[in-house]
């Protein structure tokens, strides 16, 4: 079963995102051995200034500080003035760094910046702190495939894109179940096998160059999505979209749980209990773990919706092996 949302309430709080930097408001230059950043902190909804959204309230006496990352040394402090604006200087060039905005509230904002220009520019709102939380869980189920940390990033994906207005239906539990078991063994395809699988759901000629595109966009906000070949999980949130929101061009993504149960099942996504990897990502070993994890579950109806569930003994191995 996934967890709820309320670990998204604790994560949007808490955490940072990678925020554009050398570009949207930045000047380029050379890089020196210092680089300052400035931007404005907002209490709600999406800045002004990102990608032409309205709403976003000021927050002005924000205590904004910036730490290293990683390693965690405070390199420097300020405070917002009455717009909520602020500034800070004497930072390393070329690193990266976590910006920590306190409002007077007590609520905890931030945007993680790489600085790549000598001026940066870094607004710190929800907005960034939920792209964090989702680009953080995602990188954790990436690096440890345990199913708990999977079900967390799907959970986080969805609740992104549909933060942002980028999604049309709920994806729906089974759903959620499938792409996290999907996530959690390593499924993988390519960007032409992903146009098939869409043409197929939508009944609409989708070209692999469309899906090229739709990922740099989905980049946008969630970035932790890295290779060649897209994870399941990946192929759904971009091939995803509200029709309303869309762009002309793009009024061609899935929309409805019955256009995506579809297209996973073009791509070959299995519903279901066995576990399944694509030639692209070409992993013998990942397959001989999976088939020796699938000899080790048991049959328990009152857990997953499919009736199966790992060991409890399987998933210590795991944490222990990771």
């Amino acid at each position: 079963m996934l967890r709820s949302t309320h670990l998204l309430a604790a994560l949007v709080m808490t955490t940072v995102v990678i925020a554009g930097c050398g570009g949207g408001g930045g000047t380029l230059g050379p890089l020196t051995d210092t680089a300052s950043v400035q931007g404005t902190v907002y209490t709600t909804g999406i800045a002004p200034s990102a990608e032409g959204a309205s709403g976003g309230v000021p927050a002005p006496g924000a205590e904004v500080t910036a730490v290293r990352e990683p390693g965690g040394q405070t390199l420097a402090t300020t405070t917002a003035d009455g717009g909520g604006q602020y500034a800070l200087s004497g930072l390393p060039a070329g690193e990266q760094i976590m910006l920590r905005a306190r409002l007077q509230s007590g609520e905890e904002l931030g945007a993680r910046v790489r600085l790549q220009s000598r001026n940066c520019q870094a607004d710190i709102n929800e907005d960034t702190t939920m792209a964090a939380a989702c680009d953080d869980a995602l990188q954790q189920a990436l690096r440890t495939r345990l199913r708990g940390d999977c079900e967390e990033a799907v959970v986080m994906i969805e609740a992104r894109l549909r933060q942002r207005n980028e999604l049309g239906e709920a994806w729906g539990e089974q759903l959620r179940e499938r792409l996290a078991r999907a996530l959690q063994h390593r499924w993988q395809a390519s960007a032409q096998e992903v146009a098939q699988a869409a043409s197929q759901a939508l009944g609409q000629q989708i070209q692999a160059g469309d899906i090229e595109r739709w990922r740099e966009q989905l980049r946008q906000c969630i970035r932790a999505f890295e290779g060649q070949n897209m994870e399941a999980l990946e192929a759904a949130a971009l091939c995803s979209g509200d029709q309303d929101r869309l762009q002309d061009q793009d009024r061609t993504r899935l929309q409805t749980r019955d256009q995506l149960r579809d297209f996973l099942n073009a791509l070959g996504v299995p519903e279901t209990g066995g576990v399944t990897t694509t030639s692209a990502l070409g992993n013998q070993a990942d397959a001989d773990q999976d088939r020796t994890r699938e000899q080790d579950r048991v049959q328990d109806p009152n857990q997953d919706p499919d009736g199966v569930r790992i060991r409890d003994q399987d998933r210590d191995q795991d944490r222990m092996g990771n």
